[in-house]
């Protein structure tokens, strides 16, 4: 989506413009430097020892999980089993 260059808040503004229900991330201060308060958005964050597809991969029942038992609106973290 061409996304790349969207800093923490416009990525969030333009994932909520286009209708996106949940922003997977692995940016653990995007709570922290944002008032997610008002947001129509939730946020996962993966926590892992790199940011790597293939490690994330490696979590995708936990991120599976994570995104059936979070609520709208919510921050839910996921973390690697490495970090545990």
């Amino acid at each position: 989506m061409n996304w790349d260059t969207l800093k923490n808040g416009e990525l969030l503004n333009a994932a909520e413009e286009a209708g996106f229900k949940v922003l997977l991330t692995a940016d653990t201060n995007m709570q922290y430097q944002q008032n997610l308060k008002q947001r129509k958005i939730s946020i996962l964050i993966i926590r892992a020892h790199d940011n790597r597809l293939s490690t994330h991969a490696q979590m995708a029942n936990q991120i599976q999980h994570a995104l059936k038992e979070s609520g709208l609106y919510e921050i839910a973290e996921v973390i690697h089993p490495s970090l545990a």
